[in-house]
């Protein structure tokens, strides 16, 4: 019962930990964590040609869609609620393997209990929905709000390219702020 108790711990912790980080890199506009990167980048190149109506669908879709360790984070949430319902079979079965003892019967019970009530406050304490919705709404908000700052990043990030790509990256970044000008020309 404690290996499966730590493993759903472990599996909270680690959804916190990667919400965490998702919010802490939009805010520092970074861009170190794959999926904000891949966000990002896939607007950008949608802008180029497209226009994006609704930005807040397009954020959630792809953070829906992103992949942590081969799991969707839903996925993972599922995973981290079903051992709560083993740890309670888990006392289930153990106190019905003890049946002999009672006192045996109460520890097995009292154990499966606070593993239970534990999971779900780790559960209530993660706030991993809450931690995804402030996700998609800061990642809108530097989508549709910090052009600027993505620019600059594009140019530091032509500053340690070499030669060939380097210029190419420069080229682009030219037509980029050309296709800007225009629009905002023609609005």
């Amino acid at each position: 019962m404690a290996v499966v108790f730590m493993a759903g711990m472990s599996i909270w912790l680690f959804l916190f930990k990667n919400c965490y980080e998702m919010i802490q890199d939009i805010r520092s506009g970074t861009r170190k964590v794959p999926v904000i990167r891949k966000a990002v980048d896939k607007y950008d190149c949608c802008k180029l040609e497209i226009a994006v109506n609704n930005t807040e669908v397009f954020v959630e879709k792809i953070i829906e869609n992103e992949k942590i360790c081969g799991l969707r984070m839903k996925a993972w949430q599922r995973i981290a609620g079903m051992v709560k319902y083993g740890i309670a079979l888990l006392g289930i079965f153990s106190a019905v393997l003890f049946k002999g003892n009672i006192d045996e019967v109460y520890i097995c019970a009292a154990v499966a209990a606070m593993c239970c009530v534990s999971l779900h406050f780790m559960d209530c304490m993660a706030d991993v929905d809450g931690y995804l919705k402030d996700t998609v709404v800061e990642l809108v908000d530097y989508l549709e709000n910090s052009g600027a700052v993505r620019s600059e990043a594009g140019k530091v990030m032509a500053a340690k390219l070499k030669w060939k790509a380097a210029s190419e990256f420069m080229k682009m970044n030219r037509r980029y702020d050309k296709i800007c000008a225009a629009k905002g020309h023609f609005s």
